[in-house]
């Protein structure tokens, strides 16, 4: 409840934003068209796409390596410089992996995971951000850089041999306790596509790196007293592995370091994520190419507004 009320203030916080910048839509464009300011533009977003994670789980030999989740995000930008802006996102996205089809199938184990995330940034346009009117066609794609630091929250779960899903972190697999939220630091590229002058389109993929390892609940050895847990759930979770030959549950020897391995602990989790947004302009977009009609009154108007003289059929306003 509180995750869907915090997600409730932060949409309601956009939107009065979004309400504010459109009373001053008329007004601004004026001032940023004929002074050429590139600076104080809000832009609002909202994209879809994929997510899929890197982990213990999964891997090659694996053809689909871990499953593909969709992800949701809404975010706000903000205009700094040419080149530079700020950015803001708060998404919703899944993860879900099995060693089922990965390079360690008699592992056996399985997860699935619905996040939040949270995160602020900069972004760093490549091709310079320009708001004058020109005869000239400008290109319409516009690559980007970013890279931010926020939170993400976290929840792995597992199915029993009843069907249903249980929250793994309760059970404690490792014998270690782990919290709910961790660090990301996102990194990606995308590119940015003119649509007309209210909306951008824009397609980027990022990786998300973070300061945890247990994503999918999986990182360091068995723990002999989960293993050996009265509690038929905890026991379940803790070890699945079964015996390649027999098709039996493993039992675990836990005088040998390589057979009592259930994870990697020098290398944490991860996730990718590829998304299709949808960009409001708050301020239009000035410099979108416009269609110049094919006739003398239409030549003779540009030249004579590019070199600065108005038209000789244009009325002069009496005073």
């Amino acid at each position: 409840m509180r995750k869907i009320f915090i997600l409730f203030f932060i949409s309601a916080f956009i939107a009065g934003l979004f309400s504010a910048e459109a009373q001053q839509r008329k007004k601004a464009f004026r001032r940023y068209s004929y002074n050429n300011n590139l600076y104080g533009i809000w832009k609002f977003t909202a994209g879809a796409g994929v997510a899929t994670y890197k982990g213990d789980l999964g891997g090659p030999p694996s053809s689909r390596i871990n499953t593909l989740g969709p992800n949701v995000y809404l975010g706000a930008q903000y205009r700094l410089t040419s080149r530079w802006s700020l950015k803001g996102e708060l998404g919703w996205y899944h993860l879900a992996a099995s060693d089922a089809n990965g390079k360690n199938p008699q592992r056996n184990f399985a997860f699935r995971s619905n996040n939040f995330e949270v995160n602020v940034g900069g972004m760093f346009d490549i091709i310079p951000f320009t708001r004058r009117f020109t005869r000239v066609a400008t290109t319409r794609f516009h690559p980007y850089l970013f890279a931010g630091i926020g939170i993400t929250t976290f929840n792995p779960q597992g199915q029993y041999s009843d069907g249903k899903w249980y929250s793994l972190r309760q059970y404690q697999t490792e014998g270690k306790k782990y919290g709910s939220i961790a660090l990301t630091v996102p990194l990606g590229l995308g590119v940015r596509y003119r649509y007309n002058k209210d909306f951008d389109i824009s397609f980027e993929g990022s990786y998300h790196f973070t300061s945890t390892d247990y994503l999918d609940d999986v990182s360091r050895d068995y723990n002999k007293d989960a293993v050996n847990s009265p509690d038929p759930i905890r026991a379940y979770f803790a070890n699945r592995s079964i015996d390649p030959k027999t098709g039996n549950p493993a039992t675990i020897n836990y005088d040998y370091p390589f057979t009592r391995k259930r994870g990697d602990p020098t290398k944490k989790d991860g996730y990718f994520l590829l998304t299709l947004k949808l960009e409001y302009n708050t301020v239009p977009n000035a410099n979108f190419p416009k269609k110049v009609k094919r006739g003398r009154t239409s030549r003779s108007k540009i030249r004579n507004t590019s070199s600065g003289k108005s038209h000789p059929n244009t009325k002069k306003s009496q005073p």
